[in-house]
């Protein structure tokens, strides 16, 4: 699970070839009506490094707390996936083409539909593959969190997931723009692949679609965020798909979709504050009404040489 900055090896991850990487799984638990376990927390609890828990289709109306200090190793992760993805893997295979093969977590008024927020007990090496997550966002120790949320955690892989934005809660903090579909708080070393996210609901200050990574005592450092695709409808008032905050250094953010129907003059696409060494390539945002801005780069506080790569990418 721990990358490397050889964007080679960076770039088999991102194909979805994982044959350099050894998954010996150790048990699958079951999780479904009849299965062995009727919940995805109570799997999600009983599990070891090496494990995977297997939630097959169906609505589970959960808000999945992993616990503090879960962890899996770089070889041996724990892997909590639906058996058919939300969305089609980028190397192929089943998924959830049609309703009936989704597993969905409905997060209701819940914090998030995944999620771990305890600053001193680190999560690790956690794989969450392939959900149909609805809900979630309600403020928990002063953040409204989105579909799923972890806070100084390392080396979470987020991938194949589609999180619908129905969070009216960004409103009810002080900070809205802490709030967002996937939201990584002082998180590290981790990849968020191949979701769709989905953000029309109309929220003050500047609401993140997609990822928002604020740097805190451990940083949040060496992320990548790539082949998502986000829809940034109408009604969103000030939201961007991508917002990398305070110290979220070298970060990749590579081959992302984003469709915006939005007019406002605001930072839709991404807000770029404060971070050294942050690619951004090969991306296409296409908006449907005419924009103010699209990519917001914020100098840094500190005024360090930043040394950014931005190129290929398309605006339309």
């Amino acid at each position: 699970m721990q990358k490397t900055k050889n964007i080679i090896f960076l770039a088999v991850i991102s194909i979805g070839l994982f044959g350099g990487v050894s998954f010996i799984s150790a048990a699958t638990l079951e999780v479904g009506t009849g299965r062995t376990y009727s919940t995805i927390q109570a799997a999600v609890n009983a599990s070891v490094a090496g494990d995977t828990v297997l939630v097959y289709p169906g609505t589970y109306n959960e808000n999945v707390l992993i616990p503090d200090g879960k962890q899996g190793t770089a070889t041996s992760p724990i892997i909590i996936k639906a058996q058919y993805p939300a969305r089609k893997p980028l190397d192929g295979g089943a998924w959830a083409d049609t309703a009936d093969k989704r597993s969905v977590v409905n997060a209701g008024s819940g914090v998030a539909g995944f999620y771990n927020d305890d600053y001193s007990n680190v999560v690790s090496n956690i794989i969450i593959d392939g959900f149909y997550i609805t809900g979630g966002g309600a403020p928990d120790a002063g953040v409204a969190s989105g579909g799923i949320y972890f806070q100084n955690d390392n080396n979470i892989w987020i991938r194949n997931n589609v999180i619908l934005d129905t969070n009216p809660y960004a409103s009810l903090i002080s900070n809205g723009e802490r709030t967002g579909n996937i939201h990584l708080m002082f998180t590290r070393d981790s990849l968020i692949q191949n979701n769709y996210l989905e953000n029309t609901y109309a929220k003050s200050y500047a609401r993140s679609a997609f990822l928002i990574n604020v740097n805190g005592g451990n940083g949040g450092v060496n992320n990548i965020a790539e082949y998502n695709e986000g829809y940034i409808g109408s009604g969103a008032a000030e939201g961007s798909f991508a917002y990398i905050h305070y110290g979220a250094n070298n970060t990749i953010y590579r081959y992302n979709y984003i469709l915006s129907e939005n007019s406002q003059a605001v930072s839709l696409y991404a807000r770029f504050r404060d971070s050294l060494n942050f690619v951004i390539t090969n991306n296409y945002i296409h908006s449907t009404a005419q924009q103010g801005a699209w990519i917001i780069h914020e100098n840094t506080e500190s005024g360090a040489v930043e040394q950014h790569i931005i190129n290929n990418n398309t605006l339309v």
